[in-house]
C-alpha cells in the first residue's frame, strides 16, 4: 500500500485519529473460570499443550471440539509445544477471549531518508468465523514522522488512521501516547481481518533520524503496552519485545444464533448453573456464562460448580462463614451479636465491656477534632438510647458535662458527635500502669468536687432534673487540663418526681426488686456511718457484719415476703418504669477504642 501525503490527507487522518480515539470498548470482561473446572475438556481429550490449558468448545483431535472453527492443534516440533488455531499461535484461553501472538509492522530509514526496511503486516481470523478482534485492543503507531492506516479490504465503509509527529527529542514523553511520538486509536466491533503499513509524513525521518530511525505499527491489547519514549525509538529489539509482551486479544462466541434462537432450535450449548448471554462483539452468536457463585465449564456436563467462598480469605465475613449454593452467608457465633460483616457491624461479644458502642475520632470542616459515637448493633433499644441521650444533653449546659455538638439520625446507624476529651477516663488514670504525677491528693479532691458539682447541677439546677444512673470512673473523662467531664447519658432519665422516688431511681433496679424500703434505708444508714470522717464514729467491721447478718436473716422470714411485692411495685413504679437502655457499661476511651481517620462531619449536625 503506497501513501501520497498532502495537506488535505493530513487533515483527514488527523480527524480520523481524534474520532476513533474517543470510542470506548463495550466487550465483556476478561474472566478466567472455564479452565478451573474438573472437566475442562471432553472426556478422553487432551486439555493441555505446553503451558496452555485448552477448554471445550476448543479441543485437540476428532470429537473434541464444538465445530471446525474451534479445532486446535498442538505443535510439538517447538519447545515448549505451541497451541495453534489454524496458523494463529495461541497464548491463553479465557471465558470470552483468547490471546494471540502479535505482529509488528516496521519501516526504517537511513540518514538520507532511504528506506532500509519495510515490513507491512496482516492478520486474518476468518471472515465467517465466530472470532473478532476485541475492542480492548488498540492500533498503535510509534514514530516521529509517520502515518499508518489499518484497513480491511472486505469493508470499504471505514479506514482507521494514526499520525505520530515530533520535531525534537524533548517533545517525547514516557508513558504518553497521544500523538507525539506515539499514537493510538480504537477499532470497530466485528473486526476480523486487517492490513497495515507505515508511510512518512514529512521528510522520510531525515530531520529526526538521530533519535528515531524506525517507525512501528501494530494491533495489541491496550492494557499490556506502555510507551517508553526515546528508549523505544532506539531499541533494535522493539519488534521482538512487543511481540512477546503485547498480545492481540480475540473475542469468541458460540454458533451464529442468539440465545432465544438457539433455545428454540434445541441447540443451546449452556449446561446447568450457567446462563446464556447474547454476543456483543459485532459477530452473531452467544456465550455460556457460569451463574454468580459458580465457576468451571458451562459447555460440558455437569455444568458449572459451586464456589466455596468461605475458603477465600478475602470474603467479607468477620464471624462465621457458611457456604451456600451460589453464595455464602455471614453470621456470629454463639455469645456474639452483630451482622458478621467486615464492612458492617461485625461481631461483638455480648458480655464484653465494650459490647455495642464504637467511638471514633473525626474532624469537622473547621478542623476541630470530635468524638463520634456509633452503635455496632442497631435495634429499637439502641435507637431509643441514642435519642434519649440527645434529648438530655440538649437540656444540659455545664462546664463539667461533656458537650454534644450534633447528631445525624438519617443514616442506617445514628451518629452522635461530641467534643473530644483528650485525656481519656478517670478509670484509666487510677488503674492504668505507670505513675500519674498529676493525680495528687489536691487534684483527686478537685476531680471529685467537679464531678459532684456536675451531678448536683443535673439533679437540681438543670431545666429538668436529670438522674445519670451510671456514674463511675469509666464515665468521667479528663480534658487537656485534667478538667472533669461527665459522659455517657444513654441510661439517664429526666425526672419530675418526689425525693423518695428519686432515691429509688439512683439504685440498681435489681436491688429495689429484692429489698424492702426499710432494708434499703438501713443499708444506706450503715454506709453513711462507714464513710464518716471521724474514726471514732465509724462502726467496727464486727458491727458491720452483725448488722448485715441481721438484715439477711430478716429477709428469710416468710412473713416478710408477703409485703415485699406491694412495696416494691411502688418503688419501681412498674407501670411507667423503662428498663436501662444500656445493659452493659460503655467505656469510649478505653485502651480498646477504635480510631478512624478523617471522618468528616459536614452538614449533618443539628
Amino acid at each position: 500500500m503506497n501513501f501520497t501525503i498532502n495537506f488535505e490527507l493530513f487533515v483527514l487522518f488527523f480527524v480520523l485519529t481524534i474520532t476513533n480515539s474517543s470510542s470506548q470498548s463495550t466487550t465483556a470482561g476478561d474472566v478466567i473460570t472455564i479452565t478451573k473446572g474438573t472437566n475442562v475438556a471432553k472426556p478422553g481429550c487432551q486439555s493441555q499443550c505446553g503451558n496452555v490449558t485448552i477448554p471445550y468448545p476448543f479441543g485437540i483431535g476428532p470429537g473434541c471440539f464444538l465445530s471446525e472453527w474451534f479445532e486446535t492443534t498442538c505443535n510439538t516440533s517447538v519447545n515448549p509445544p505451541r497451541t495453534q488455531i489454524g496458523g494463529l499461535p495461541i497464548l491463553e484461553f479465557t471465558d470470552y477471549t483468547f490471546r494471540v501472538l502479535n505482529k509488528v509492522a516496521t519501516t526504517c530509514y537511513d540518514p538520507l531518508g532511504n528506506i532500509t526496511q519495510n515490513d507491512p503486516i496482516s492478520t486474518s481470523l476468518g471472515l465467517s468465523s465466530p472470532f473478532s478482534f476485541s475492542q480492548k485492543n488498540q492500533f498503535f503507531l510509534i514514530g516521529c514522522d509517520d502515518v499508518a492506516l489499518i484497513a480491511n479490504p472486505q469493508r470499504v465503509d471505514y479506514t482507521i488512521g494514526c499520525i505520530a509527529l515530533c520535531s525534537n527529542r524533548d517533545d517525547v514523553l514516557n508513558g504518553s501516547c497521544s500523538g507525539v511520538g506515539c499514537c493510538q486509536t480504537s477499532i470497530p466491533k466485528g473486526f476480523k481481518w486487517y492490513y497495515t503499513s507505515i508511510g512518512t509524513m514529512v521528510a522520510n525521518h531525515t530531520t529526526i533520524w538521530s533519535f528515531n530511525p524506525c517507525a512501528y505499527s501494530f494491533l495489541g491489547e491496550q492494557d499490556r503496552f506502555t510507551f517508553h519514549g526515546l528508549s523505544d525509538f532506539m531499541d533494535p529489539g522493539f519488534t521482538n519485545r512487543t511481540r512477546a509482551s503485547v498480545p492481540m486479544l480475540v473475542d469468541w462466541v458460540v454458533g451464529n444464533l442468539s440465545c432465544s434462537e438457539a433455545r428454540t432450535a434445541g441447540v443451546l450449548a449452556c449446561q446447568p448453573n450457567s446462563r446464556c448471554v447474547d454476543s456483543d462483539t459485532g459477530v452473531p452468536g452467544y456465550r455460556c456464562v457460569c451463574n454468580d457463585g459458580y465457576e468451571g465449564q458451562p459447555y460440558l456436563e455437569p455444568g458449572c460448580q459451586d464456589v466455596n467462598e468461605c475458603e477465600d480469605p478475602n470474603n467479607i465475613c468477620d464471624g462465621v462463614c457458611t457456604n451456600t449454593p451460589g453464595g455464602y452467608t455471614c453470621s456470629c457465633q454463639d455469645g456474639y451479636v452483630g451482622d458478621g460483616l467486615k464492612n458492617g457491624r461485625g461481631c461483638v461479644k455480648k458480655s464484653s465491656e465494650f459490647p455495642v458502642i464504637k467511638f471514633s475520632l473525626g474532624t469537622l470542616s473547621n478542623q476541630q477534632v470530635v468524638a463520634i459515637k456509633k452503635s455496632r448493633v442497631m435495634d429499637e433499644t439502641e435507637i431509643e438510647s441514642f435519642i434519649n441521650e440527645v434529648i438530655i444533653l440538649t437540656k444540659v449546659h455545664h462546664r463539667n458535662v461533656v458537650k454534644l455538638l450534633g447528631c445525624c439520625l438519617e443514616t442506617d446507624v445514628p451518629l452522635l458527635v461530641y467534643e473530644y476529651v483528650s485525656n481519656g477516663t478517670l478509670f484509666n488514670h487510677i488503674h492504668g500502669k505507670g505513675t500519674m504525677p498529676w493525680l495528687s491528693w489536691d487534684n483527686r479532691l478537685r476531680v471529685a468536687a467537679e464531678a459532684a458539682g456536675a451531678l448536683s447541677y443535673l439533679h437540681s439546677a438543670a431545666s429538668t432534673p436529670v438522674i445519670h444512673r451510671d456514674v463511675k470512673s469509666a464515665n468521667i473523662l479528663l480534658d487537656d487540663n485534667y478538667i472533669t467531664k461527665i459522659a455517657d447519658f444513654g441510661a439517664s432519665r429526666l425526672i419530675s418526681l418526689d425525693q423518695t422516688e428519686v432515691a429509688t431511681l439512683i439504685l440498681e433496679a435489681r436491688v429495689v426488686r429484692e429489698g424492702t424500703l426499710e432494708q434499703l434505708q438501713q443499708v444506706g444508714e450503715l454506709v453513711k456511718r462507714c464513710v464518716n470522717l471521724t474514726g471514732d464514729e465509724r462502726p467496727t467491721m464486727r458491727e458491720v457484719a452483725t448488722e448485715l447478718e441481721g438484715l439477711r436473716r430478716f429477709t428469710q422470714h416468710s412473713w416478710v415476703s408477703r409485703h415485699v411485692d406491694e412495696e416494691n411495685a411502688h418503688l419501681l413504679n412498674k407501670d411507667n418504669e423503662e428498663t436501662d437502655l444500656y445493659v452493659e457499661s460503655i467505656n469510649p476511651y478505653s485502651s480498646t477504642r477504635e480510631i478512624s481517620t478523617s471522618y468528616g462531619i459536614h452538614n449533618g449536625l443539628l
